[in-house]
Protein backbone atom coordinates (compact mmCIF):
# COMPACT_ATOMS: atom_id res chain seq x y z
CA UNK A 1 0.00 0.00 0.00
CA UNK A 2 2.59 2.32 1.02
CA UNK A 3 4.53 1.91 -2.44
CA UNK A 4 0.94 2.42 -4.20
CA UNK A 5 0.60 5.75 -2.21
CA UNK A 6 4.12 6.70 -3.78
CA UNK A 7 3.46 6.09 -7.12
CA UNK A 8 0.20 7.92 -7.00
CA UNK A 9 -1.59 4.82 -7.06
CA UNK A 10 -5.63 4.47 -5.75
CA UNK A 11 -5.74 0.94 -3.42
CA UNK A 12 -9.02 0.50 -2.77
CA UNK A 13 -10.46 -2.07 -0.77
CA UNK A 14 -13.65 -4.13 -0.62
CA UNK A 15 -16.60 -3.14 1.71
CA UNK A 16 -17.54 -5.07 4.77
CA UNK A 17 -20.68 -6.56 2.69
CA UNK A 18 -18.41 -7.30 -0.27
CA UNK A 19 -16.34 -9.44 1.61
CA UNK A 20 -19.13 -11.70 3.22
CA UNK A 21 -20.35 -12.16 -0.10
CA UNK A 22 -16.68 -13.51 -1.06
CA UNK A 23 -16.96 -15.67 1.92
CA UNK A 24 -20.35 -16.94 1.29
CA UNK A 25 -19.75 -17.80 -2.41
CA UNK A 26 -16.38 -19.68 -1.87
CA UNK A 27 -18.23 -21.37 1.06
CA UNK A 28 -21.42 -23.13 -0.84
CA UNK A 29 -18.47 -23.06 -3.88
CA UNK A 30 -16.55 -25.61 -1.61
CA UNK A 31 -19.55 -27.54 -0.22
CA UNK A 32 -20.44 -27.97 -3.85
CA UNK A 33 -16.87 -29.19 -4.51
CA UNK A 34 -17.63 -31.85 -1.37
CA UNK A 35 -21.27 -33.09 -3.02
CA UNK A 36 -19.72 -33.52 -6.98
CA UNK A 37 -16.93 -35.61 -5.60
CA UNK A 38 -18.33 -37.90 -2.91
CA UNK A 39 -21.41 -38.49 -4.94
CA UNK A 40 -18.78 -39.09 -8.40
CA UNK A 41 -18.90 -43.15 -7.64
CA UNK A 42 -22.48 -43.72 -6.14
CA UNK A 43 -24.54 -45.28 -8.23
CA UNK A 44 -24.28 -46.89 -11.90
CA UNK A 45 -25.91 -45.40 -15.21
CA UNK A 46 -25.73 -48.88 -16.80
CA UNK A 47 -27.88 -50.70 -14.29
CA UNK A 48 -29.82 -47.16 -13.15
CA UNK A 49 -28.97 -48.20 -9.75
CA UNK A 50 -28.37 -45.41 -6.91
CA UNK A 51 -27.51 -45.04 -3.62
CA UNK A 52 -29.72 -43.90 -0.60
CA UNK A 53 -29.19 -40.35 0.43
CA UNK A 54 -28.43 -41.41 4.00
CA UNK A 55 -24.70 -42.68 2.38
CA UNK A 56 -23.48 -39.16 3.61
CA UNK A 57 -24.38 -39.51 6.94
CA UNK A 58 -21.93 -42.73 7.00
CA UNK A 59 -19.15 -40.16 5.55
CA UNK A 60 -16.90 -37.93 7.82
CA UNK A 61 -15.81 -34.49 6.81
CA UNK A 62 -12.71 -32.95 8.30
CA UNK A 63 -12.35 -29.20 7.67
CA UNK A 64 -9.47 -27.54 8.26
CA UNK A 65 -9.28 -24.01 9.05
CA UNK A 66 -11.97 -22.03 10.98
CA UNK A 67 -11.76 -19.16 9.89
CA UNK A 68 -14.60 -17.27 7.86
CA UNK A 69 -14.82 -19.72 5.30
CA UNK A 70 -14.25 -22.67 7.06
CA UNK A 71 -17.22 -21.98 9.96
CA UNK A 72 -19.83 -21.76 6.85
CA UNK A 73 -18.63 -24.94 5.28
CA UNK A 74 -18.73 -26.59 8.94
CA UNK A 75 -22.30 -25.42 9.31
CA UNK A 76 -23.32 -26.28 6.36
CA UNK A 77 -21.90 -29.41 5.65
CA UNK A 78 -22.86 -30.29 9.31
CA UNK A 79 -27.18 -31.06 8.17
CA UNK A 80 -25.35 -34.22 5.56
CA UNK A 81 -22.44 -35.74 7.37
CA UNK A 82 -20.43 -36.08 10.66
CA UNK A 83 -17.96 -32.79 10.25
CA UNK A 84 -15.34 -32.26 12.82
CA UNK A 85 -12.94 -29.72 12.98
CA UNK A 86 -9.05 -28.44 13.26
CA UNK A 87 -8.28 -24.98 13.89
CA UNK A 88 -4.17 -24.24 14.48
CA UNK A 89 -4.88 -21.52 16.72
CA UNK A 90 -7.43 -23.74 18.72
CA UNK A 91 -5.46 -27.01 18.90
CA UNK A 92 -2.08 -29.04 18.97
CA UNK A 93 -1.22 -30.33 16.05
CA UNK A 94 -0.75 -33.39 17.57
CA UNK A 95 -4.46 -33.78 17.65
CA UNK A 96 -5.21 -33.75 13.55
CA UNK A 97 -3.20 -37.27 12.62
CA UNK A 98 -6.19 -39.13 14.48
CA UNK A 99 -8.36 -36.74 12.63
CA UNK A 100 -7.37 -37.28 8.93
CA UNK A 101 -6.71 -41.19 9.85
CA UNK A 102 -11.33 -41.28 10.17
CA UNK A 103 -11.97 -38.40 7.65
CA UNK A 104 -13.58 -39.30 4.25
CA UNK A 105 -13.06 -36.07 2.97
CA UNK A 106 -10.72 -32.92 4.03
CA UNK A 107 -11.48 -29.11 2.84
CA UNK A 108 -8.68 -26.94 3.54
CA UNK A 109 -9.38 -23.66 4.34
CA UNK A 110 -6.31 -22.29 6.67
CA UNK A 111 -4.13 -19.03 5.30
CA UNK A 112 -1.10 -18.93 2.72
CA UNK A 113 1.48 -18.23 5.13
CA UNK A 114 5.41 -19.27 5.28
CA UNK A 115 4.93 -22.07 7.86
CA UNK A 116 1.88 -23.81 5.79
CA UNK A 117 3.62 -24.46 2.44
CA UNK A 118 3.19 -28.16 2.34
CA UNK A 119 1.43 -28.34 5.37
CA UNK A 120 -0.18 -31.34 3.63
CA UNK A 121 2.72 -33.45 3.08
CA UNK A 122 3.18 -36.88 2.17
CA UNK A 123 3.06 -37.72 5.82
CA UNK A 124 -0.32 -36.43 6.54
CA UNK A 125 -1.30 -37.38 2.96
CA UNK A 126 -0.67 -40.73 3.46
CA UNK A 127 -2.66 -41.24 6.51
CA UNK A 128 -5.94 -40.40 4.30
CA UNK A 129 -8.38 -43.31 3.84
CA UNK A 130 -8.21 -45.32 0.87
CA UNK A 131 -10.84 -43.15 -1.62
CA UNK A 132 -11.12 -40.56 0.49
CA UNK A 133 -11.26 -37.01 -0.94
CA UNK A 134 -8.90 -33.75 -0.31
CA UNK A 135 -10.53 -30.46 -1.04
CA UNK A 136 -8.37 -27.26 -1.75
CA UNK A 137 -10.21 -23.79 -2.20
CA UNK A 138 -7.36 -22.01 -0.38
CA UNK A 139 -4.01 -22.24 -1.83
CA UNK A 140 -2.51 -24.43 -4.07
CA UNK A 141 1.07 -24.75 -2.22
CA UNK A 142 -0.58 -25.53 1.40
CA UNK A 143 -0.41 -29.14 -0.39
CA UNK A 144 2.82 -30.91 -1.55
CA UNK A 145 2.09 -31.34 -5.25
CA UNK A 146 4.27 -34.67 -5.79
CA UNK A 147 2.77 -36.11 -3.06
CA UNK A 148 -0.51 -35.86 -4.14
CA UNK A 149 0.11 -36.55 -8.02
CA UNK A 150 1.94 -40.27 -6.14
CA UNK A 151 -1.44 -40.88 -4.11
CA UNK A 152 -3.51 -39.89 -7.27
CA UNK A 153 -1.79 -41.63 -9.52
CA UNK A 154 -1.65 -45.04 -6.99
CA UNK A 155 -5.45 -44.63 -7.09
CA UNK A 156 -5.72 -43.85 -3.18
CA UNK A 157 -7.37 -40.89 -3.17
CA UNK A 158 -9.18 -38.59 -5.22
CA UNK A 159 -9.65 -34.18 -4.76
CA UNK A 160 -10.70 -31.45 -6.34
CA UNK A 161 -8.78 -28.02 -6.35
CA UNK A 162 -10.23 -24.35 -7.51
CA UNK A 163 -6.36 -23.02 -6.07
CA UNK A 164 -3.10 -24.43 -7.83
CA UNK A 165 1.21 -24.23 -7.48
CA UNK A 166 0.96 -21.90 -10.50
CA UNK A 167 -2.21 -20.44 -12.22
CA UNK A 168 -2.93 -21.29 -15.25
CA UNK A 169 -2.25 -24.79 -13.66
CA UNK A 170 -0.16 -26.56 -16.62
CA UNK A 171 1.07 -29.50 -13.99
CA UNK A 172 1.18 -33.40 -14.33
CA UNK A 173 -2.25 -33.55 -12.23
CA UNK A 174 -3.92 -32.42 -15.20
CA UNK A 175 -3.69 -36.19 -16.84
CA UNK A 176 -6.44 -36.85 -13.68
CA UNK A 177 -8.73 -34.28 -14.74
CA UNK A 178 -12.01 -35.00 -14.37
CA UNK A 179 -12.68 -38.22 -12.02
CA UNK A 180 -9.32 -37.94 -10.03
CA UNK A 181 -8.82 -34.61 -9.69
CA UNK A 182 -11.27 -31.91 -10.12
CA UNK A 183 -9.95 -28.69 -11.53
CA UNK A 184 -11.67 -25.49 -11.74
CA UNK A 185 -9.92 -22.09 -12.37
CA UNK A 186 -9.53 -20.61 -9.11
CA UNK A 187 -13.17 -19.56 -9.57
CA UNK A 188 -14.33 -19.34 -5.72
Amino acid sequence: EKIAKEQGIIVRYPSIETIDIIFEETANFTCNLIFKMIYSNIGNLELWEKEDRVHLRKLNLLVVGMGNIGKRVYEKMSSFMKVDSFDLLKQDISELNSLIDSSDCITIHIPNTPSNKDFFNKARLSRMKKGAVLINTARGNIVNEDSLFSLIEGNKIKAAFDVFWEEPYLGKLRSFHPDKFYMTPHVS
